[in-house]
């Protein structure tokens, strides 16, 4: 979804990810276990940037990218010779 911010004109891509939504918007309400024996707690907004990231490699729109170039390679191949 494209928004339009109503500080700047420049023009925004927001990413509308369920999962990203409920990390981002948690607060300091869920606080995760340390990676290793001497790190600290870890508060899960901290991810919030990784999984907006990730929902960009990851979506529905990457199945249909995927079937599209499996069909359009053989047919742009068949038909050049």
């Amino acid at each position: 979804m494209l928004a339009v911010s109503q500080k700047s004109p420049q023009v925004r891509l927001y990413v509308l990810c369920v999962c990203s939504t409920e990390t981002c918007q948690s607060g300091h309400a869920f606080k995760m276990c340390p990676l290793c024996e001497v790190c600290p707690y870890w508060n899960l907004t901290d991810v919030c940037m990784f999984t907006k990231v990730g929902y960009l490699f990851d979506h529905p729109g990457t199945v249909f990218y995927a079937v599209f170039t499996a069909f359009w390679g053989p047919y742009t191949l068949h038909h050049e010779s």
